[in-house]
């Protein structure tokens, strides 16, 4: 199993992790990169949740899947 770490913390990360169990950021897979990214809310949101974030790895902008709201994947 390929292990991740938390560019925020430095905190081991799995790939089944959602949130940094140190740090508590959000965390997210970048495809391109194959790596666990730790994510910060970018802007404000209308919901309980941000729409989009900017990654920590690449400080590039996404936004989570249609999986994200089924806790499907992170």
């Amino acid at each position: 199993m390929k292990l991740f770490e938390c560019q925020n913390c430095g905190q081991p990360l799995h790939f089944e992790n959602t949130r940094c169990e140190r740090c508590g950021l959000s965390l997210g897979y970048l495809p391109k990169q194959e790596a666990i990214s730790a994510l910060e809310p970018h802007g404000s949101a209308d919901g309980p949740q941000p729409q989009i974030w900017r990654a920590v790895a690449d400080m590039e902008l996404y936004r989570h899947c249609a999986n994200a709201a089924h806790d499907a994947c992170n």
